[in-house]
C-alpha cells in the first residue's frame, strides 16, 4: 500500500465532488425546456424555468 493512501483518497473525492457539483451547478442554470413535461420528473425542483412562473399558462403536470 502506497503511504497516506488515506489522504490521497479524500483528495481524489473531494476533488471529483467539485467537479460534479460544478457541472450540475451549469446544466441546472442551462436547462430550459421548448415543450414542458406531462408529468413531473425530478428536474423540475431545481430549474428556474419551473420556479419563476413567468408563463402565466403554465399548469403543473400531474402524477401518473
Amino acid at each position: 500500500m502506497p503511504r497516506l493512501w488515506k489522504r490521497n483518497t479524500v483528495i481524489a473525492g473531494l476533488g471529483a465532488f467539485a467537479v460534479v457539483a460544478f457541472v450540475f451547478k451549469k446544466s441546472a442554470e442551462l436547462e430550459k425546456r421548448t415543450i414542458y413535461p406531462r408529468v413531473w420528473i425530478p428536474s423540475m425542483m431545481w430549474s428556474k424555468q419551473f420556479k419563476d412562473n413567468d408563463d402565466p399558462y403554465f399548469q403543473p403536470p400531474k402524477s401518473l
